[in-house]
């Protein structure tokens, strides 16, 4: 049996989430229980995770941020950084800890639950409270490698040995990724007799193997060594309730015969383990080191020469390894890597150190909102020779006055590992909602975290990654609840529901509202299908002291709808509404707290062409005062469906594609010609791509719809090949593609066996072999995500499609190295005429931070692919050298492939559209012309066909008014009272007699920009 490489997730990869849907939305909309199971293994390589904020219109509090963790000079009683005042280095209090080193065992003689008797040996601990009700108190935790292990000397070790084991056993585990297992430990390892997960037993086991000479372990070479193991990953757990047990593993009347040597039996009813003993597993080692002058190939900007902490693995600080060389990767000090080997605790193991700060007190009630900040240096691509190492943060927290009681407190997070790079990150993670109010003392850890192995990741080629340094935390008043959602949890872009487009019977084309997440691709069968998860989900939880929730919280949606699907709308619902969540219950049919499920329904509200934004709300109360927080804080925009770029693509679903009724001929619809595609969610800059249609006269929904990937690097299955089917797409001729930055989870194969990303290849190819289409595709490691996945799929679209071959995953180095290089058509024909030239800009070009998604700023190099063209593939464009010379590369900057066998041609860059800058001039006075990716971007359309937009070039935007009044005068019998809004927000009208008393409240509360 095996398992996608994204089925599970360990340590902070993700808290799992079973949900069961309680209750329906709306009462026309029931949904069954057991609809919503879904379980959350995800990953980030930018913000992944959004937040809330303080409602529009709200009174602001006044802020008084006391910082607890901060640099030399900041008044912080903790320092972040890790120098001394003088700027040597210095741990200033922070402790490091190898997380794979286990302290203590969990296997002891127990009475309660004894499978005969009065005792069993079991696995667990009374440490964990009851999470629910029925649950009892006790069970397991996560990440345990617990050992009982048994040893015998055999009479004859030039002779082999039959061993025969009996024993009753039970299982409380976590199916599918929590395991027990009996084993026969043999010089060449261990040997797997029985293996169990899940709710099962007393089961009799009788097992049997052969030792043969030469397999006896020991230090003479005679011992027979059988182990009764349990392994259990970072997730689902009575440690993090996700998943309720008694204990992971109970184990009775044990009997262990040998034909060479004495044999053993215990029934553990002395109250002892007997002659089982508990043993430690070897960890891997404590690699975290202050290091300084550390390189950042390729960073923007002056280099971070301070110290700082990494893990690298130069067999000093951890003697007995050797050190860890590199492959390419060879930046790091000695030319040393982070180890991906097991370290001291074999090829088995996994590296899992972390780094945690001091305990800091708490400033106490009114502090209810926390910051963490801290900079990391990643590099970690997911190519099939790299290792999967990951880095997590966490804080964990105490109400303790003792401080020492925080060692007793379980760590939290968001439940991601994060990757991405090569380039400084600056990680800014709002932590208040993990901190209880009463919080008498917090703690903060980050980590480094090998996890590739859970995933599909399992090469050697590391890096020297990561790095951390300049940590900050800060504690602030909070306003209102938290709102908290994982994207890959809120509403996508979709199609009809059936798969087809149905131009006939139009009510069968119900666009479905449903999250992002294919709640199928983490079960054990591949052959399942693409299931969307059928409602979203928020974390809602009131924040501050004594805070409570005041009713439910809500789902607040401005639809824009197509008319022609009006006679079909049979959910009843306005344009501008919303309605309630209810709280998800976990398996055993009890609440998660704090956990809000949300849905809409899935036949008779949406349609193609239908535009729907959306955000939450909740209020809380305490001490008589009500405060209410938005997801997202900013709800400008709210009802501007005009303006691709009024509202955040994450709080938008579009309803593909975009069908138009041909005036005076009804039953003929028309939609537009172009899909694009935006693949690169929070790290892409996509406001390039809706200026140059602006400038090109191109209108959304008119002209060209948009698809967009929520949290493509979370590898959900949500692409379009995962909401599309090759039919429904045929209505496009033209498709323009971004992955942005993104360095996995493109269009390819992946590297997971139940792999939705091989979905995207697929329904591309088929569309493309419909015949008379036409591609354009842009992305920083586009090609090298392709060729790294090495799937059939992914391969032969690079190949037969692009028709380009990699030969460098980043070419910037090889092309001077330049830091902005000039790119020159070589190929002015019928393609790219105007375009002449253009300048990439590769490292930031002097910019020093650039702000991607939802608070993550980075810094670092581009990655641009060096591609070469295939047989009957033209090169367009190619890098000059740094004196402006054609010809000295071999590598392609833009190509175009045609395949006559089905008239598709398909245009490819090896980098992103936004990385095309107008080339600087000689000075000299001339007259201003588009742009270089706007021409670029019209010469392209104009090839395919495509370049007539509905729309004039924008100009300068109207300025917003403020606007309020009533009409006919307040004395006639009735009157309408108009507003008009410049941008979204908290809308409140009264109305007042003569005298001036309150006669009635008529709005109170956010409103949408424009009229009302």
């Amino acid at each position: 049996m095996k398992t996608s490489a994204l089925a599970r997730s360990v340590g902070g990869l993700a808290a799992l989430l079973v949900i069961l849907i309680a209750a329906a939305a709306l009462a026309a909309q029931p949904v069954a229980p057991g609809a919503d199971q879904q379980e959350r293994r995800l990953l980030s390589a930018g913000e992944d995770v959004v937040h809330g904020g303080q409602a529009p219109g709200s009174a602001k509090a006044a802020t008084d941020t006391v910082l607890l963790l901060g640099p030399w000079g900041s008044g912080a009683a903790h320092n972040g950084q890790f120098q001394a005042p003088g700027g040597g280095p210095a741990w200033n209090g922070w402790t490091s800890i190898d997380l794979t080193q286990r302290t203590e065992g969990r296997w002891h003689a127990a009475t309660d639950g004894a499978l005969a008797g009065s005792f069993s040996a079991w696995c667990g601990t009374l440490a964990y409270g009851s999470c629910e009700v029925g649950d009892p108190e006790g069970g397991y935790g996560n990440n345990w490698n617990e050992l009982l292990e048994w040893r015998g000397t055999v009479a004859d070790p030039g002779a082999s040995c039959t061993v025969d084991v009996a024993a009753t056993i039970a299982t409380d585990t976590e199916p599918g990724y929590d395991y027990a297992y009996v084993t026969a430990v043999k010089s060449g390892g261990g040997v797997d007799l029985w293996t169990g997960d899940g709710t099962s037993g007393p089961l009799p086991l009788a097992l049997q193997t052969v030792y043969a000479p030469g397999d006896y372990v020991g230090e003479n070479d005679d011992e027979v060594v059988l182990q009764f193991r349990f392994t259990s990953d970072g997730a689902w757990s009575d440690e993090d309730c996700l998943h309720s047990t008694d204990g992971a593993v109970r184990l009775d009347d044990v009997a262990i015969t040998l034909s060479n040597g004495t044999g053993y039996a215990h029934g553990f009813e002395d109250g002892t383990l007997g002659d089982l003993v508990v043993v430690l597993p070897q960890g891997v080692g404590d690699f975290a080191q202050l290091w300084t002058n550390l390189d950042q190939p390729g960073h923007c900007g002056p280099a971070n020469a301070s110290p700082m902490v990494a893990f690298i693995d130069d067999g000093v600080v951890v003697p007995g390894t050797g050190g860890t060389p590199c492959i390419s990767h060879c930046y790091g000090p000695g030319g040393f890597i982070v180890n991906n080997s097991g370290g001291l605790a074999g090829p088995d193991a996994h590296i899992h150190n972390a780094i945690e700060s001091p305990v800091m007190a708490w400033p106490g009630p009114g502090y209810e909102g926390a910051l963490l900040e801290f900079d990391v240096w990643e590099d970690e691509t997911l190519g099939p020779q790299t290792p999967g190492m990951f880095y997590t943060w966490k804080v964990r927290s105490t109400t303790a006055a003792d401080p020492a009681a925080i060692a007793d407190e379980s760590w939290r997070n968001r439940n991601f590992v994060h990757y991405g790079g090569p380039r400084w990150n600056r990680q800014f993670q709002p932590v208040g909602d993990l901190i209880p109010a009463d919080a008498s003392w917090v703690q903060v850890q980050l980590a480094v975290y090998e996890l590739g192995w859970a995933h599909g990741w399992v090469g050697s080629d590391g890096t020297p990654a990561p790095y951390f340094d300049n940590v900050r935390l800060a504690a602030y008043p909070h306003h209102g609840p938290s709102l908290v959602a994982n994207v890959v949890d809120l509403p996508h872009d979709t199609f009809p529901e059936s798969g087809t487009l149905d131009l006939v019977n139009l009510g069968a084309n119900n666009i479905r509202f449903d999250s992002g997440n294919d709640i199928n691709r983490y079960q054990w069968d591949d052959a399942l299908p693409n299931a969307p998860g059928d409602s979203v989900l928020v974390t809602v939880r009131p924040q501050r002291d004594g805070a409570v929730l005041v009713g439910m919280p809500r789902l607040h949606w401005s639809l824009q709808r197509n008319p022609a699907f009006d006679a079909y709308r049979t959910a009843g619902l306005p344009d501008l509404g919303w309605v309630e969540g209810w709280q998800a219950v976990n398996l055993s049919g009890n609440p998660v707290p704090n956990r809000f499920a949300f849905d809409l329904p899935d036949t008779g509200f949406l349609f193609p062409g239908d535009f729907l934004y959306y955000y939450f709300s909740a209020t809380d109360e305490a001490g008589g005062v009500q405060q209410t927080s938005t997801l997202p804080a900013d709800t400008t925009g709210f009802s501007d469906f005009a303006d691709p770029m009024a509202w955040p693509p994450i709080y938008k679903l579009h309803a593909l594609p975009t069908l138009t009724e041909v005036p005076g001929e009804p039953g003929t619809y028309t939609q537009p010609t172009i899909l694009f595609w935006d693949d690169a969610g929070a790290v892409g800059n996509r406001d390039e791509w809706y200026m140059a249609y602006r400038n090109l006269g191109l209108v959304a929904g008119v002209d060209y719809d948009i698809y967009y990937t929520n949290a493509p690097a979370a590898g959900s299955g949500h692409g379009l090949g995962g909401r599309a089917t090759a039919a429904q797409l045929a209505g496009y001729s033209e498709l323009i593609y971004t992955s942005g930055v993104q360095t996995s989870f493109t269009i390819g194969d992946g590297t997971q066996s139940n792999d939705d990303e091989s979905e995207d290849a697929q329904v591309l190819i088929a569309w493309l072999e419909q015949g008379g289409k036409d591609m354009l595709l842009t992305g920083d490691d586009l090609a090298g995500d392709l060729e790294r996945t090495s799937g059939v799929p992914g391969s032969s679209f690079l190949q037969d499609w692009m028709g380009v071959d990699l030969v460098s995953e980043n070419v910037l180095g090889e092309i001077g190295p330049q830091t902005a290089p000039l790119v020159q058509v070589v190929q002015p024909s019928a393609v790219l005429t105007a375009a002449e030239q253009w300048q990439g800009v590769a490292n930031c070009q002097g910019v020093t931070a650039v702000y991607y998604g939802e608070g993550t700023l980075t810094t670092g190099s581009k990655r641009y692919d060096g591609v070469v063209p295939r047989t009957g593939a033209v090169r367009l464009a190619e890098f000059t050298d740094p004196n402006g010379a054609l010809g000295q590369y071999p590598y392609s900057a833009a190509t175009l492939n045609v395949r006559a066998d089905f008239g598709a041609r398909v245009i490819s860059l090896p980098y992103d559209f936004q990385s095309l800058e107008t080339v600087d001039g000689s000075g000299a006075k001339v007259e201003a012309q588009l742009p270089a990716r706007v021409r670029f971007l019209q010469d392209v359309l104009a090839y395919f066909g495509a370049a007539g937009g509905s729309g004039a070039p924008s100009g300068v935007p109207d300025a917003g008014v403020l606007f309020a009044g009533n009409h006919p005068n307040p004395f006639n019998p009735a009157t309408t009272i108009s507003w008009s809004l410049p941008q979204a927000g908290h809308l409140g009208l009264e109305v007042f007699d003569v005298r001036g008393r309150l006669v009635r409240t008529l709005a109170d509360g956010p409103a949408p920009a424009g009229a009302g």
